[in-house]
């Protein structure tokens, strides 16, 4: 039996002992591609980071790919909200996209005509070819998500986890990275974290609630209840902007 590309079971999370994630269960299929919604500090980059080991749970099963995520971190990749590196140390975009070549025991091994290859690939799919050889301090902010968009893609792993990924794009941009990750299915699994509701709606097969709590039933449905249990007193901001493009009555009779 295949195990599943994610599967947590009862976890409880805490930061500086305040309560971050609570009873969180889910469990995600190799090749789905699940979208997890929430307002700010409702958890979900800590849900990330705890599928990628860096943060121990409290309590719980975590498993990737059936293993321990310290154990699975060669078959992920990770694109942060934020870069986690000194934008001012002075490296070209096409080296960033490199490192994704580089995986644990590799650090000090020279890369491989493929691995180059690979990450000149990856620096095409965002479109940023022309400007490979240029400082990641002289990069524009939308740029630069691209290089670290291409890095990602670079590592290749079955297991892609996106946080935020279109925060620092253009409409354009975002849409074209969307059709991107279309592409990327089903050899690819892929959680993406984002706030724009109506969109991700559009593009993932499957969403999920999160607010400390996670409200999850494995289809892209989301329904009134779960607005209200995520967003609380904004649920009637949400609706409005949203919630006319993101709700659909469900399909067949008595249901």
């Amino acid at each position: 039996m295949t195990a599943p590309a994610i599967d947590i079971q009862d976890l409880w999370v805490s930061i500086d002992q305040t309560p971050v994630l609570e009873g969180v269960h889910l469990r995600v299929a190799p090749g789905d591609f699940l979208g997890i919604i929430g307002p700010n500090g409702a958890g979900k980059s800590i849900l990330l980071k705890t599928l990628l080991g860096r943060v121990r749970p409290d309590r719980g099963s975590v498993r990737v790919f059936g293993k321990p995520p310290e154990h699975a971190r060669g078959r992920v990749a990770y694109l942060p909200q934020r870069p986690e590196f000194d934008l001012k140390f002075p490296i070209t975009a096409r080296e960033v996209v490199q490192m994704g070549r580089l995986r644990a025991g590799r650090w000090l091994k020279p890369l491989t005509p493929d691995d180059r290859r690979r990450a000149e690939k990856a620096l095409a799919q965002v479109r940023m070819t022309e400007h490979a050889g240029r400082q990641i301090a002289e990069l524009s902010q939308g740029q630069l998500q691209r290089v670290l968009i291409a890095r990602a893609l670079a590592v290749e792993a079955p297991l892609l986890l996106l946080d935020e990924p279109t925060s620092a794009l253009d409409p354009g941009a975002g849409s074209e990275l969307y059709g991107l990750l279309e592409k990327l299915q089903p050899k690819v699994t892929i959680v993406l974290v984002s706030h724009e509701i109506g969109v991700i709606s559009q593009v993932v097969r499957s969403v999920a609630c999160l607010n400390r709590r996670l409200h999850y039933h494995g289809s892209k449905q989301i329904t009134r209840e779960m607005i209200e249990d995520t967003y609380g007193d904004t649920v009637d901001f949400i609706m409005h902007r949203h919630i006319h493009r993101i709700l659909e009555p469900p399909e067949g009779p008595g249901r």
